[in-house]
């Protein structure tokens, strides 16, 4: 009787697969894998001893009081997360979050995982298993001091070239022509008049004034800034470059160039250099390329 009984209950079981034969088969390969991570920019910056002394209770109030920004071991540090678009897994773009973090579920295989921000690109070759978790940094550091420097350069030699042909500081010319696109003018000539900030180290920006750059006009809610031009090796050029015009459009990838501008043409006061240069920071973000403040 009860070998009858479990003939029977074997030939219900084959007819059950017999129906439904992926039912077995999805058991043995329903296993999936997790490939996650974090991808962005760190815009760095490393003091030395003496430095540390003097302003390292500073620069740990920006980190308390400002979202992305590390002090630690000498260093302060500007986290850009990846946004949209940025990271990839074969070919094929990942969602992230503010954090720029990512979660993916995969199939097990291999994989390969990018992060491109526009100057360099981060790849990870992974083999993942079933039910493996992979976890990724794809962070790329950048020096903020070569960062900054990299986009003086092209200006500096430019003002060498106008302090030898006399054509430093305010200029005044009858043959200039210009045209108003809302706030801001668009010089189409050189020479040309108004105020040109000069960007010496201690000079204070002046709403209004040309510059090459507004990334000292920083308004980060809680922490002391005060709009002035400062050698890029220094606390206080770091400080006042956060909430900038140049920071805010590296939030958002603005800039093609994020961390290696060089030499960023920027908002110097000639109108080919504007036409040409992919780096305007001001107008990638709206705003008008004379300084202004927050």
């Amino acid at each position: 009787m009860k070998v009858r009984k479990y003939l029977f209950l074997i030939m219900v079981l084959l007819l059950l697969v017999a129906n439904n034969p992926f039912q077995v088969l999805a058991a043995e390969s329903s296993g999936t894998a997790t490939v996650s991570g974090v991808a962005g920019v760190s815009l760095t910056q490393k003091f030395t001893d003496e430095e540390n002394k003097e302003f390292g209770d500073k620069l740990e109030d920006i980190e308390n009081k400002v979202e992305n920004v590390e002090y630690k071991n000498k260093k302060v540090s500007r986290f850009y997360p990846a946004i949209d678009g940025l990271v990839k897994i074969n070919g094929e773009p990942v969602t992230v979050n503010d954090h720029g973090e990512f979660n993916l579920d995969v199939e097990p295989g291999k994989y390969i995982v990018e992060f491109e921000d526009g100057v360099s690109c981060i790849t990870k070759k992974i083999n993942i298993k079933e039910g493996e978790t992979i976890d990724l940094e794809l962070i790329k550091e950048r020096n903020f001091k070569k960062f900054i420097d990299s986009m003086d350069k092209n200006h500096k030699n430019k003002k060498m070239e106008e302090s030898s042909n006399g054509n430093m500081g305010h200029h005044d010319s009858n043959n200039v022509n210009t045209e108003q696109n809302d706030e801001v003018t668009i010089l189409l000539n050189d020479p040309i008049s108004g105020d040109h900030q000069i960007d010496e180290i201690g000079e204070k920006g002046r709403t209004g004034a040309f510059v090459h750059c507004n990334r000292f006009n920083g308004d980060a809610p809680g922490i002391s800034q005060d709009e002035t031009y400062y050698s890029s090796s220094t606390y206080q050029a770091f400080r006042n470059f956060i909430g900038s015009d140049c920071d805010k459009a590296m939030v958002d990838y603005g800039c093609v160039s994020i961390g290696d501008m060089g030499p960023c043409q920027g908002l110097h006061h000639y109108q080919d250099w504007i036409n040409t240069n992919i780096q305007n920071c001001s107008l990638e973000i709206g705003h008008g390329i004379l300084y202004h403040s927050h």
